[in-house]
């Protein structure tokens, strides 16, 4: 079944290069189809260590999505018991985390994105956020994590994108009541295939996992972690975010020429963000005709997908003379 008409993921500019896609058929041709499917050691190994972290301390889920519910879970059970364990959650955030607190039947309340949550809730972080790209700082995440008397879950879903990533320093902050969660997919060019990680403490891991199906993986899903996760995969993943952050960076710049009244970035994978308040009427023109322009009207804010061949349609229009004046 083929995307729907009109979606367009947050991630790489491209699909998976080629190499990286025949490794991986290249494993299924090999895999032992009648046997169950399980992640080994080795290849957890491999995992954790391109993170800086002990095998132990990663979990692989059948995507992020996962991972984030199985966060949430273990963060209310962790909660400190003589209060009420609430999420707090960012608002403008992703809507699915609202989603995954209802079905769990979590409590939760919004934060303004950017700003400290009340220090009685559990707080979600999700740096770089969807839908506005803010970042949250080292120095105020090390402070939430280190001195948190609760639990908190980082959300790193669009981390490989950041200036500054902080999944690499992630060990950093294991000794305290911390879970972060990754996806695999979005900025390797392989958004069809679900696979996230949870990384966390080694007991923290060890009692979330203690709860999951062992053989929740299914071939294909290992076939891509024992590909991406080699050193010509890792190179050709790098490559993709380093020619995405470009293609951004790039678009950026072209947007900001021919919207000089709006304010444009930051750019977050395929994504270029801006606000569209106090627009004039040239800009909102212009934004509406651009396809892969997404208009949120309550938070003032648009979002416009780039790939190969959008620096050069942005070109056209400049060179046109389709900008503000």
């Amino acid at each position: 079944m083929g995307q729907l008409p009109g979606e367009r993921p947050i991630g790489a500019c491209a699909g998976a290069p080629d190499p990286l896609r025949e490794a991986v058929l290249r494993d299924l041709r090999e895999a032992r189809w009648h046997q169950q499917p399980r992640l080994g050691g080795e290849l957890r190994a491999r995992i954790g260590a391109h993170y800086g972290v002990a095998p132990e301390n990663v979990l692989v889920a059948r995507g992020c999505t996962e991972a984030v519910a199985w966060a949430f879970s273990w963060a209310v059970r962790t909660a400190p018991r003589h209060r009420r364990a609430v999420l707090a959650i960012p608002r403008p955030s992703w809507p699915g985390f609202t989603r995954l607190a209802d079905h769990a039947g979590i409590a939760w309340s919004h934060y303004d994105a950017g700003d400290p949550p009340a220090p009685d809730r559990i707080p979600v972080v999700c740096s770089p956020n969807n839908p506005t790209g803010h970042v949250v700082d080292e120095t105020r995440l090390a402070r939430w994590c280190s001195s948190a008397t609760v639990p908190v879950v980082v959300d790193c879903t669009y981390d490989d994108f950041a200036d500054d990533p902080v999944l690499p320093r992630a060990h950093r902050y294991l000794g305290g009541p911390v879970a972060f969660c990754a996806n695999l997919t979005k900025s390797t060019g392989l958004v069809g295939v679900r696979l996230g990680l949870l990384i966390a403490a080694a007991d923290v891991v060890a009692g979330i996992e203690a709860g999951v199906d062992p053989f929740r993986l299914d071939l294909f899903q290992l076939a891509v972690l024992n590909a991406l996760f080699t050193t010509s995969g890792r190179a050709a993943w790098r490559d993709l975010v380093v020619r995405t952050r470009d293609a951004g960076a790039r678009c950026a710049a072209l947007l900001a020429e021919l919207l000089p009244c709006g304010a444009i970035g930051p750019t977050v994978g395929n994504v270029v963000y801006g606000r569209s308040d106090g627009c004039c009427d040239e800009h909102r023109a212009l934004l509406a005709a651009m396809a892969d322009v997404t208009v949120f009207p309550v938070e003032r804010r648009f979002r416009l997908h780039v790939d190969d061949g959008t620096a050069e349609a942005l070109t056209a229009l400049a060179r046109d003379g389709k900008g503000c004046r």
